[in-house]
């Protein structure tokens, strides 16, 4: 997994992939975990994260 989203999984923070979903490279608007407010956006070219991001293209997932 890529390390900045992990840590933003594992902080409670949510997301949302903006582009790119089962591509490559993907670009994920991290949001915050109360409000669910945009904080920034990560592009992920890890491959484990982005076949995730594929399958959870809004989290956290349960």
């Amino acid at each position: 997994m890529d390390p900045a989203f992990e840590r933003w999984r594992a902080a409670g923070g949510t997301w949302r992939v903006l582009n790119g979903a089962g591509a490559a490279e993907v670009q994920v608007e991290l949001r915050t975990c109360d409000g669910g407010e945009p904080m920034g956006v990560l592009t992920v070219a890890d491959a484990a994260t982005c076949a995730f991001l594929a399958e959870h293209p809004e989290g956290p997932a349960d």
